[in-house]
């Protein structure tokens, strides 16, 4: 198993809701409009993105490297009891600055009635991932990997 594999692996356990939320936040930042986009599904386009064959290995890599840190990005500020203060914090003055203004607060009510539930998905699953980067997908795995790959395909 390659290891953009592995990471569309561990995606699929994810519960839907949460991987969509989590991949709209990795997607926001990828350099190609094949995965970002002002669309609405950036989570289709995405894992279509990993599903893509007929990579050289080296690309395979890069891919796992942005991949892990888009990932890694999405899950700032969303990882402590801390981060999630400012989070909240953050989307209080929002509120208050909306509500002057006479704008919907339809998207901070979201975020203050899923807070509680939220906070606990996003620190349980940043651990998670934590956990897999380190058994699963530190660098020494993705070098073992790629060279033991290049070495096959050299042997035909």
């Amino acid at each position: 198993m390659n290891p953009i594999e592995k990471i569309e692996n561990w995606l699929n356990l994810l519960p839907a809701n949460f991987r969509k939320d989590m991949l709209y936040y990795a997607s926001f930042f990828h350099p190609s409009k094949a995965v970002h986009s002002d669309d609405l599904n950036p989570e289709a386009k995405f894992m279509v993105y990993l599903k893509e064959t007929d990579l050289s290995n080296h690309e395979i890599a890069f891919r796992t490297l942005m991949i892990s840190r888009l990932i890694d990005f999405a899950f700032s500020g969303k990882r402590t009891e801390e981060d999630w203060t400012k989070y909240l914090d953050r989307n209080l003055s929002i509120a208050a600055r909306a509500k002057e203004k006479g704008i919907s607060l339809e998207p901070v009510n979201y975020f203050f009635d899923n807070y509680s539930e939220d906070k606990a998905m996003w620190m349980t699953k940043n651990k998670e991932w934590e956990s897999f980067k380190v058994l699963e997908l530190n660098d020494e795995w993705i070098g073992d990997w790629y060279f033991e790959a290049q070495r096959r395909s050299y042997a035909g």
